[in-house]
């Protein structure tokens, strides 16, 4: 799947309209920057293997379950934009942002569930290593808080908003795709590549401190990625269904292009 060309229209579109409007930038009134995340990101990785019955053949009616998780440190990079305004006589704020963000993928291995000979046999769970690769992310967010008379810290919010971004799973694998056993140099590799586009709401609070730095941690739970796949040889059927969940908790660091003070 190719996401150059989307991100590079987007982030041309984000900057134009960026530096055009920065001539208005004040404590009230548009802004815009440049954020750095570092996301504990969780993949959990789900397959089942289940097997016709009534084929005679030996693994009939059986079903073979893993699951497997990986997490690791991704970071994303974020241009973002807003509308600052002061509420209820300067004493707190609402804020709107918009943001586009890039990060890099992840990948793993799931170890399967196999008989025991370790031949990856037609319809047990096989090994696979896989990767799930990740396009251009936008984001929309509301920002309620209060502004804090202290030296460093010029305020307090909370976040809500939303995330969609194109995502696609890969996943390599080798077995036997025949009823008659295989010895290992007659087993085939084979991969699928399924796209898809996440939605998620994210939530989390943020610290506003001078000179136009923030600091944000928020956690999202992403709609899991379904993948379905059958094949059969010899009167025998399988079908195998795979669950890919993804949960991030993201520390974020923004420097925004006007400071922070109370109106």
């Amino acid at each position: 799947m190719s996401f150059g060309r989307s991100k590079s229209l987007l982030v041309a579109t984000f900057l134009a309209v960026a530096l055009c409007a920065s001539n208005i930038v004040a404590d009230e009134g548009f802004y815009f920057g440049y954020a750095y995340t570092l996301a504990n990101e969780k993949i959990e990785y789900t397959k089942d293997v289940r097997n016709s019955s009534g084929s005679g053949y030996e693994l009939a009616g059986q079903s073979f379950s893993g699951r497997e998780q990986s997490r690791t440190y991704v970071p994303r990079n974020h241009l973002f934009a807003g509308w600052h305004l002061p509420r209820h006589n300067g004493t707190r704020f609402i804020d709107f942002q918009f943001e586009l963000a890039k990060s890099s993928g992840i990948d793993g291995r799931f170890e399967g569930v196999t008989d025991q000979d370790g031949i990856n046999e037609f319809g047990e769970n096989w090994p696979e290593t896989w990767e799930v690769e990740t396009g251009v992310e936008m984001a929309g967010s509301l920002r309620l808080g209060r502004y804090v008379e202290r030296d460093y810290i010029k305020g307090l919010y909370g976040i809500l908003g939303y995330r969609t971004r194109e995502i696609e799973f890969h996943a390599d694998f080798a077995g036997c795709f025949t009823v008659e056993p295989c010895s290992p140099s007659e087993l085939r590799s084979d991969s699928i590549s399924i796209p898809d586009r996440q939605h998620a709401v994210f939530y989390g609070l943020g610290i506003a401190f001078s000179k136009g730095i923030e600091l944000e941690i928020t956690n999202r739970i992403d709609r899991a990625l379904r993948w379905y796949s059958d094949f059969s040889d010899g009167g025998h059927a399988v079908s195998v269904v795979g669950d890919v969940q993804d949960q991030n908790i993201d520390l974020t660091i923004k420097v925004r292009s006007f400071p922070w003070s109370k109106t």
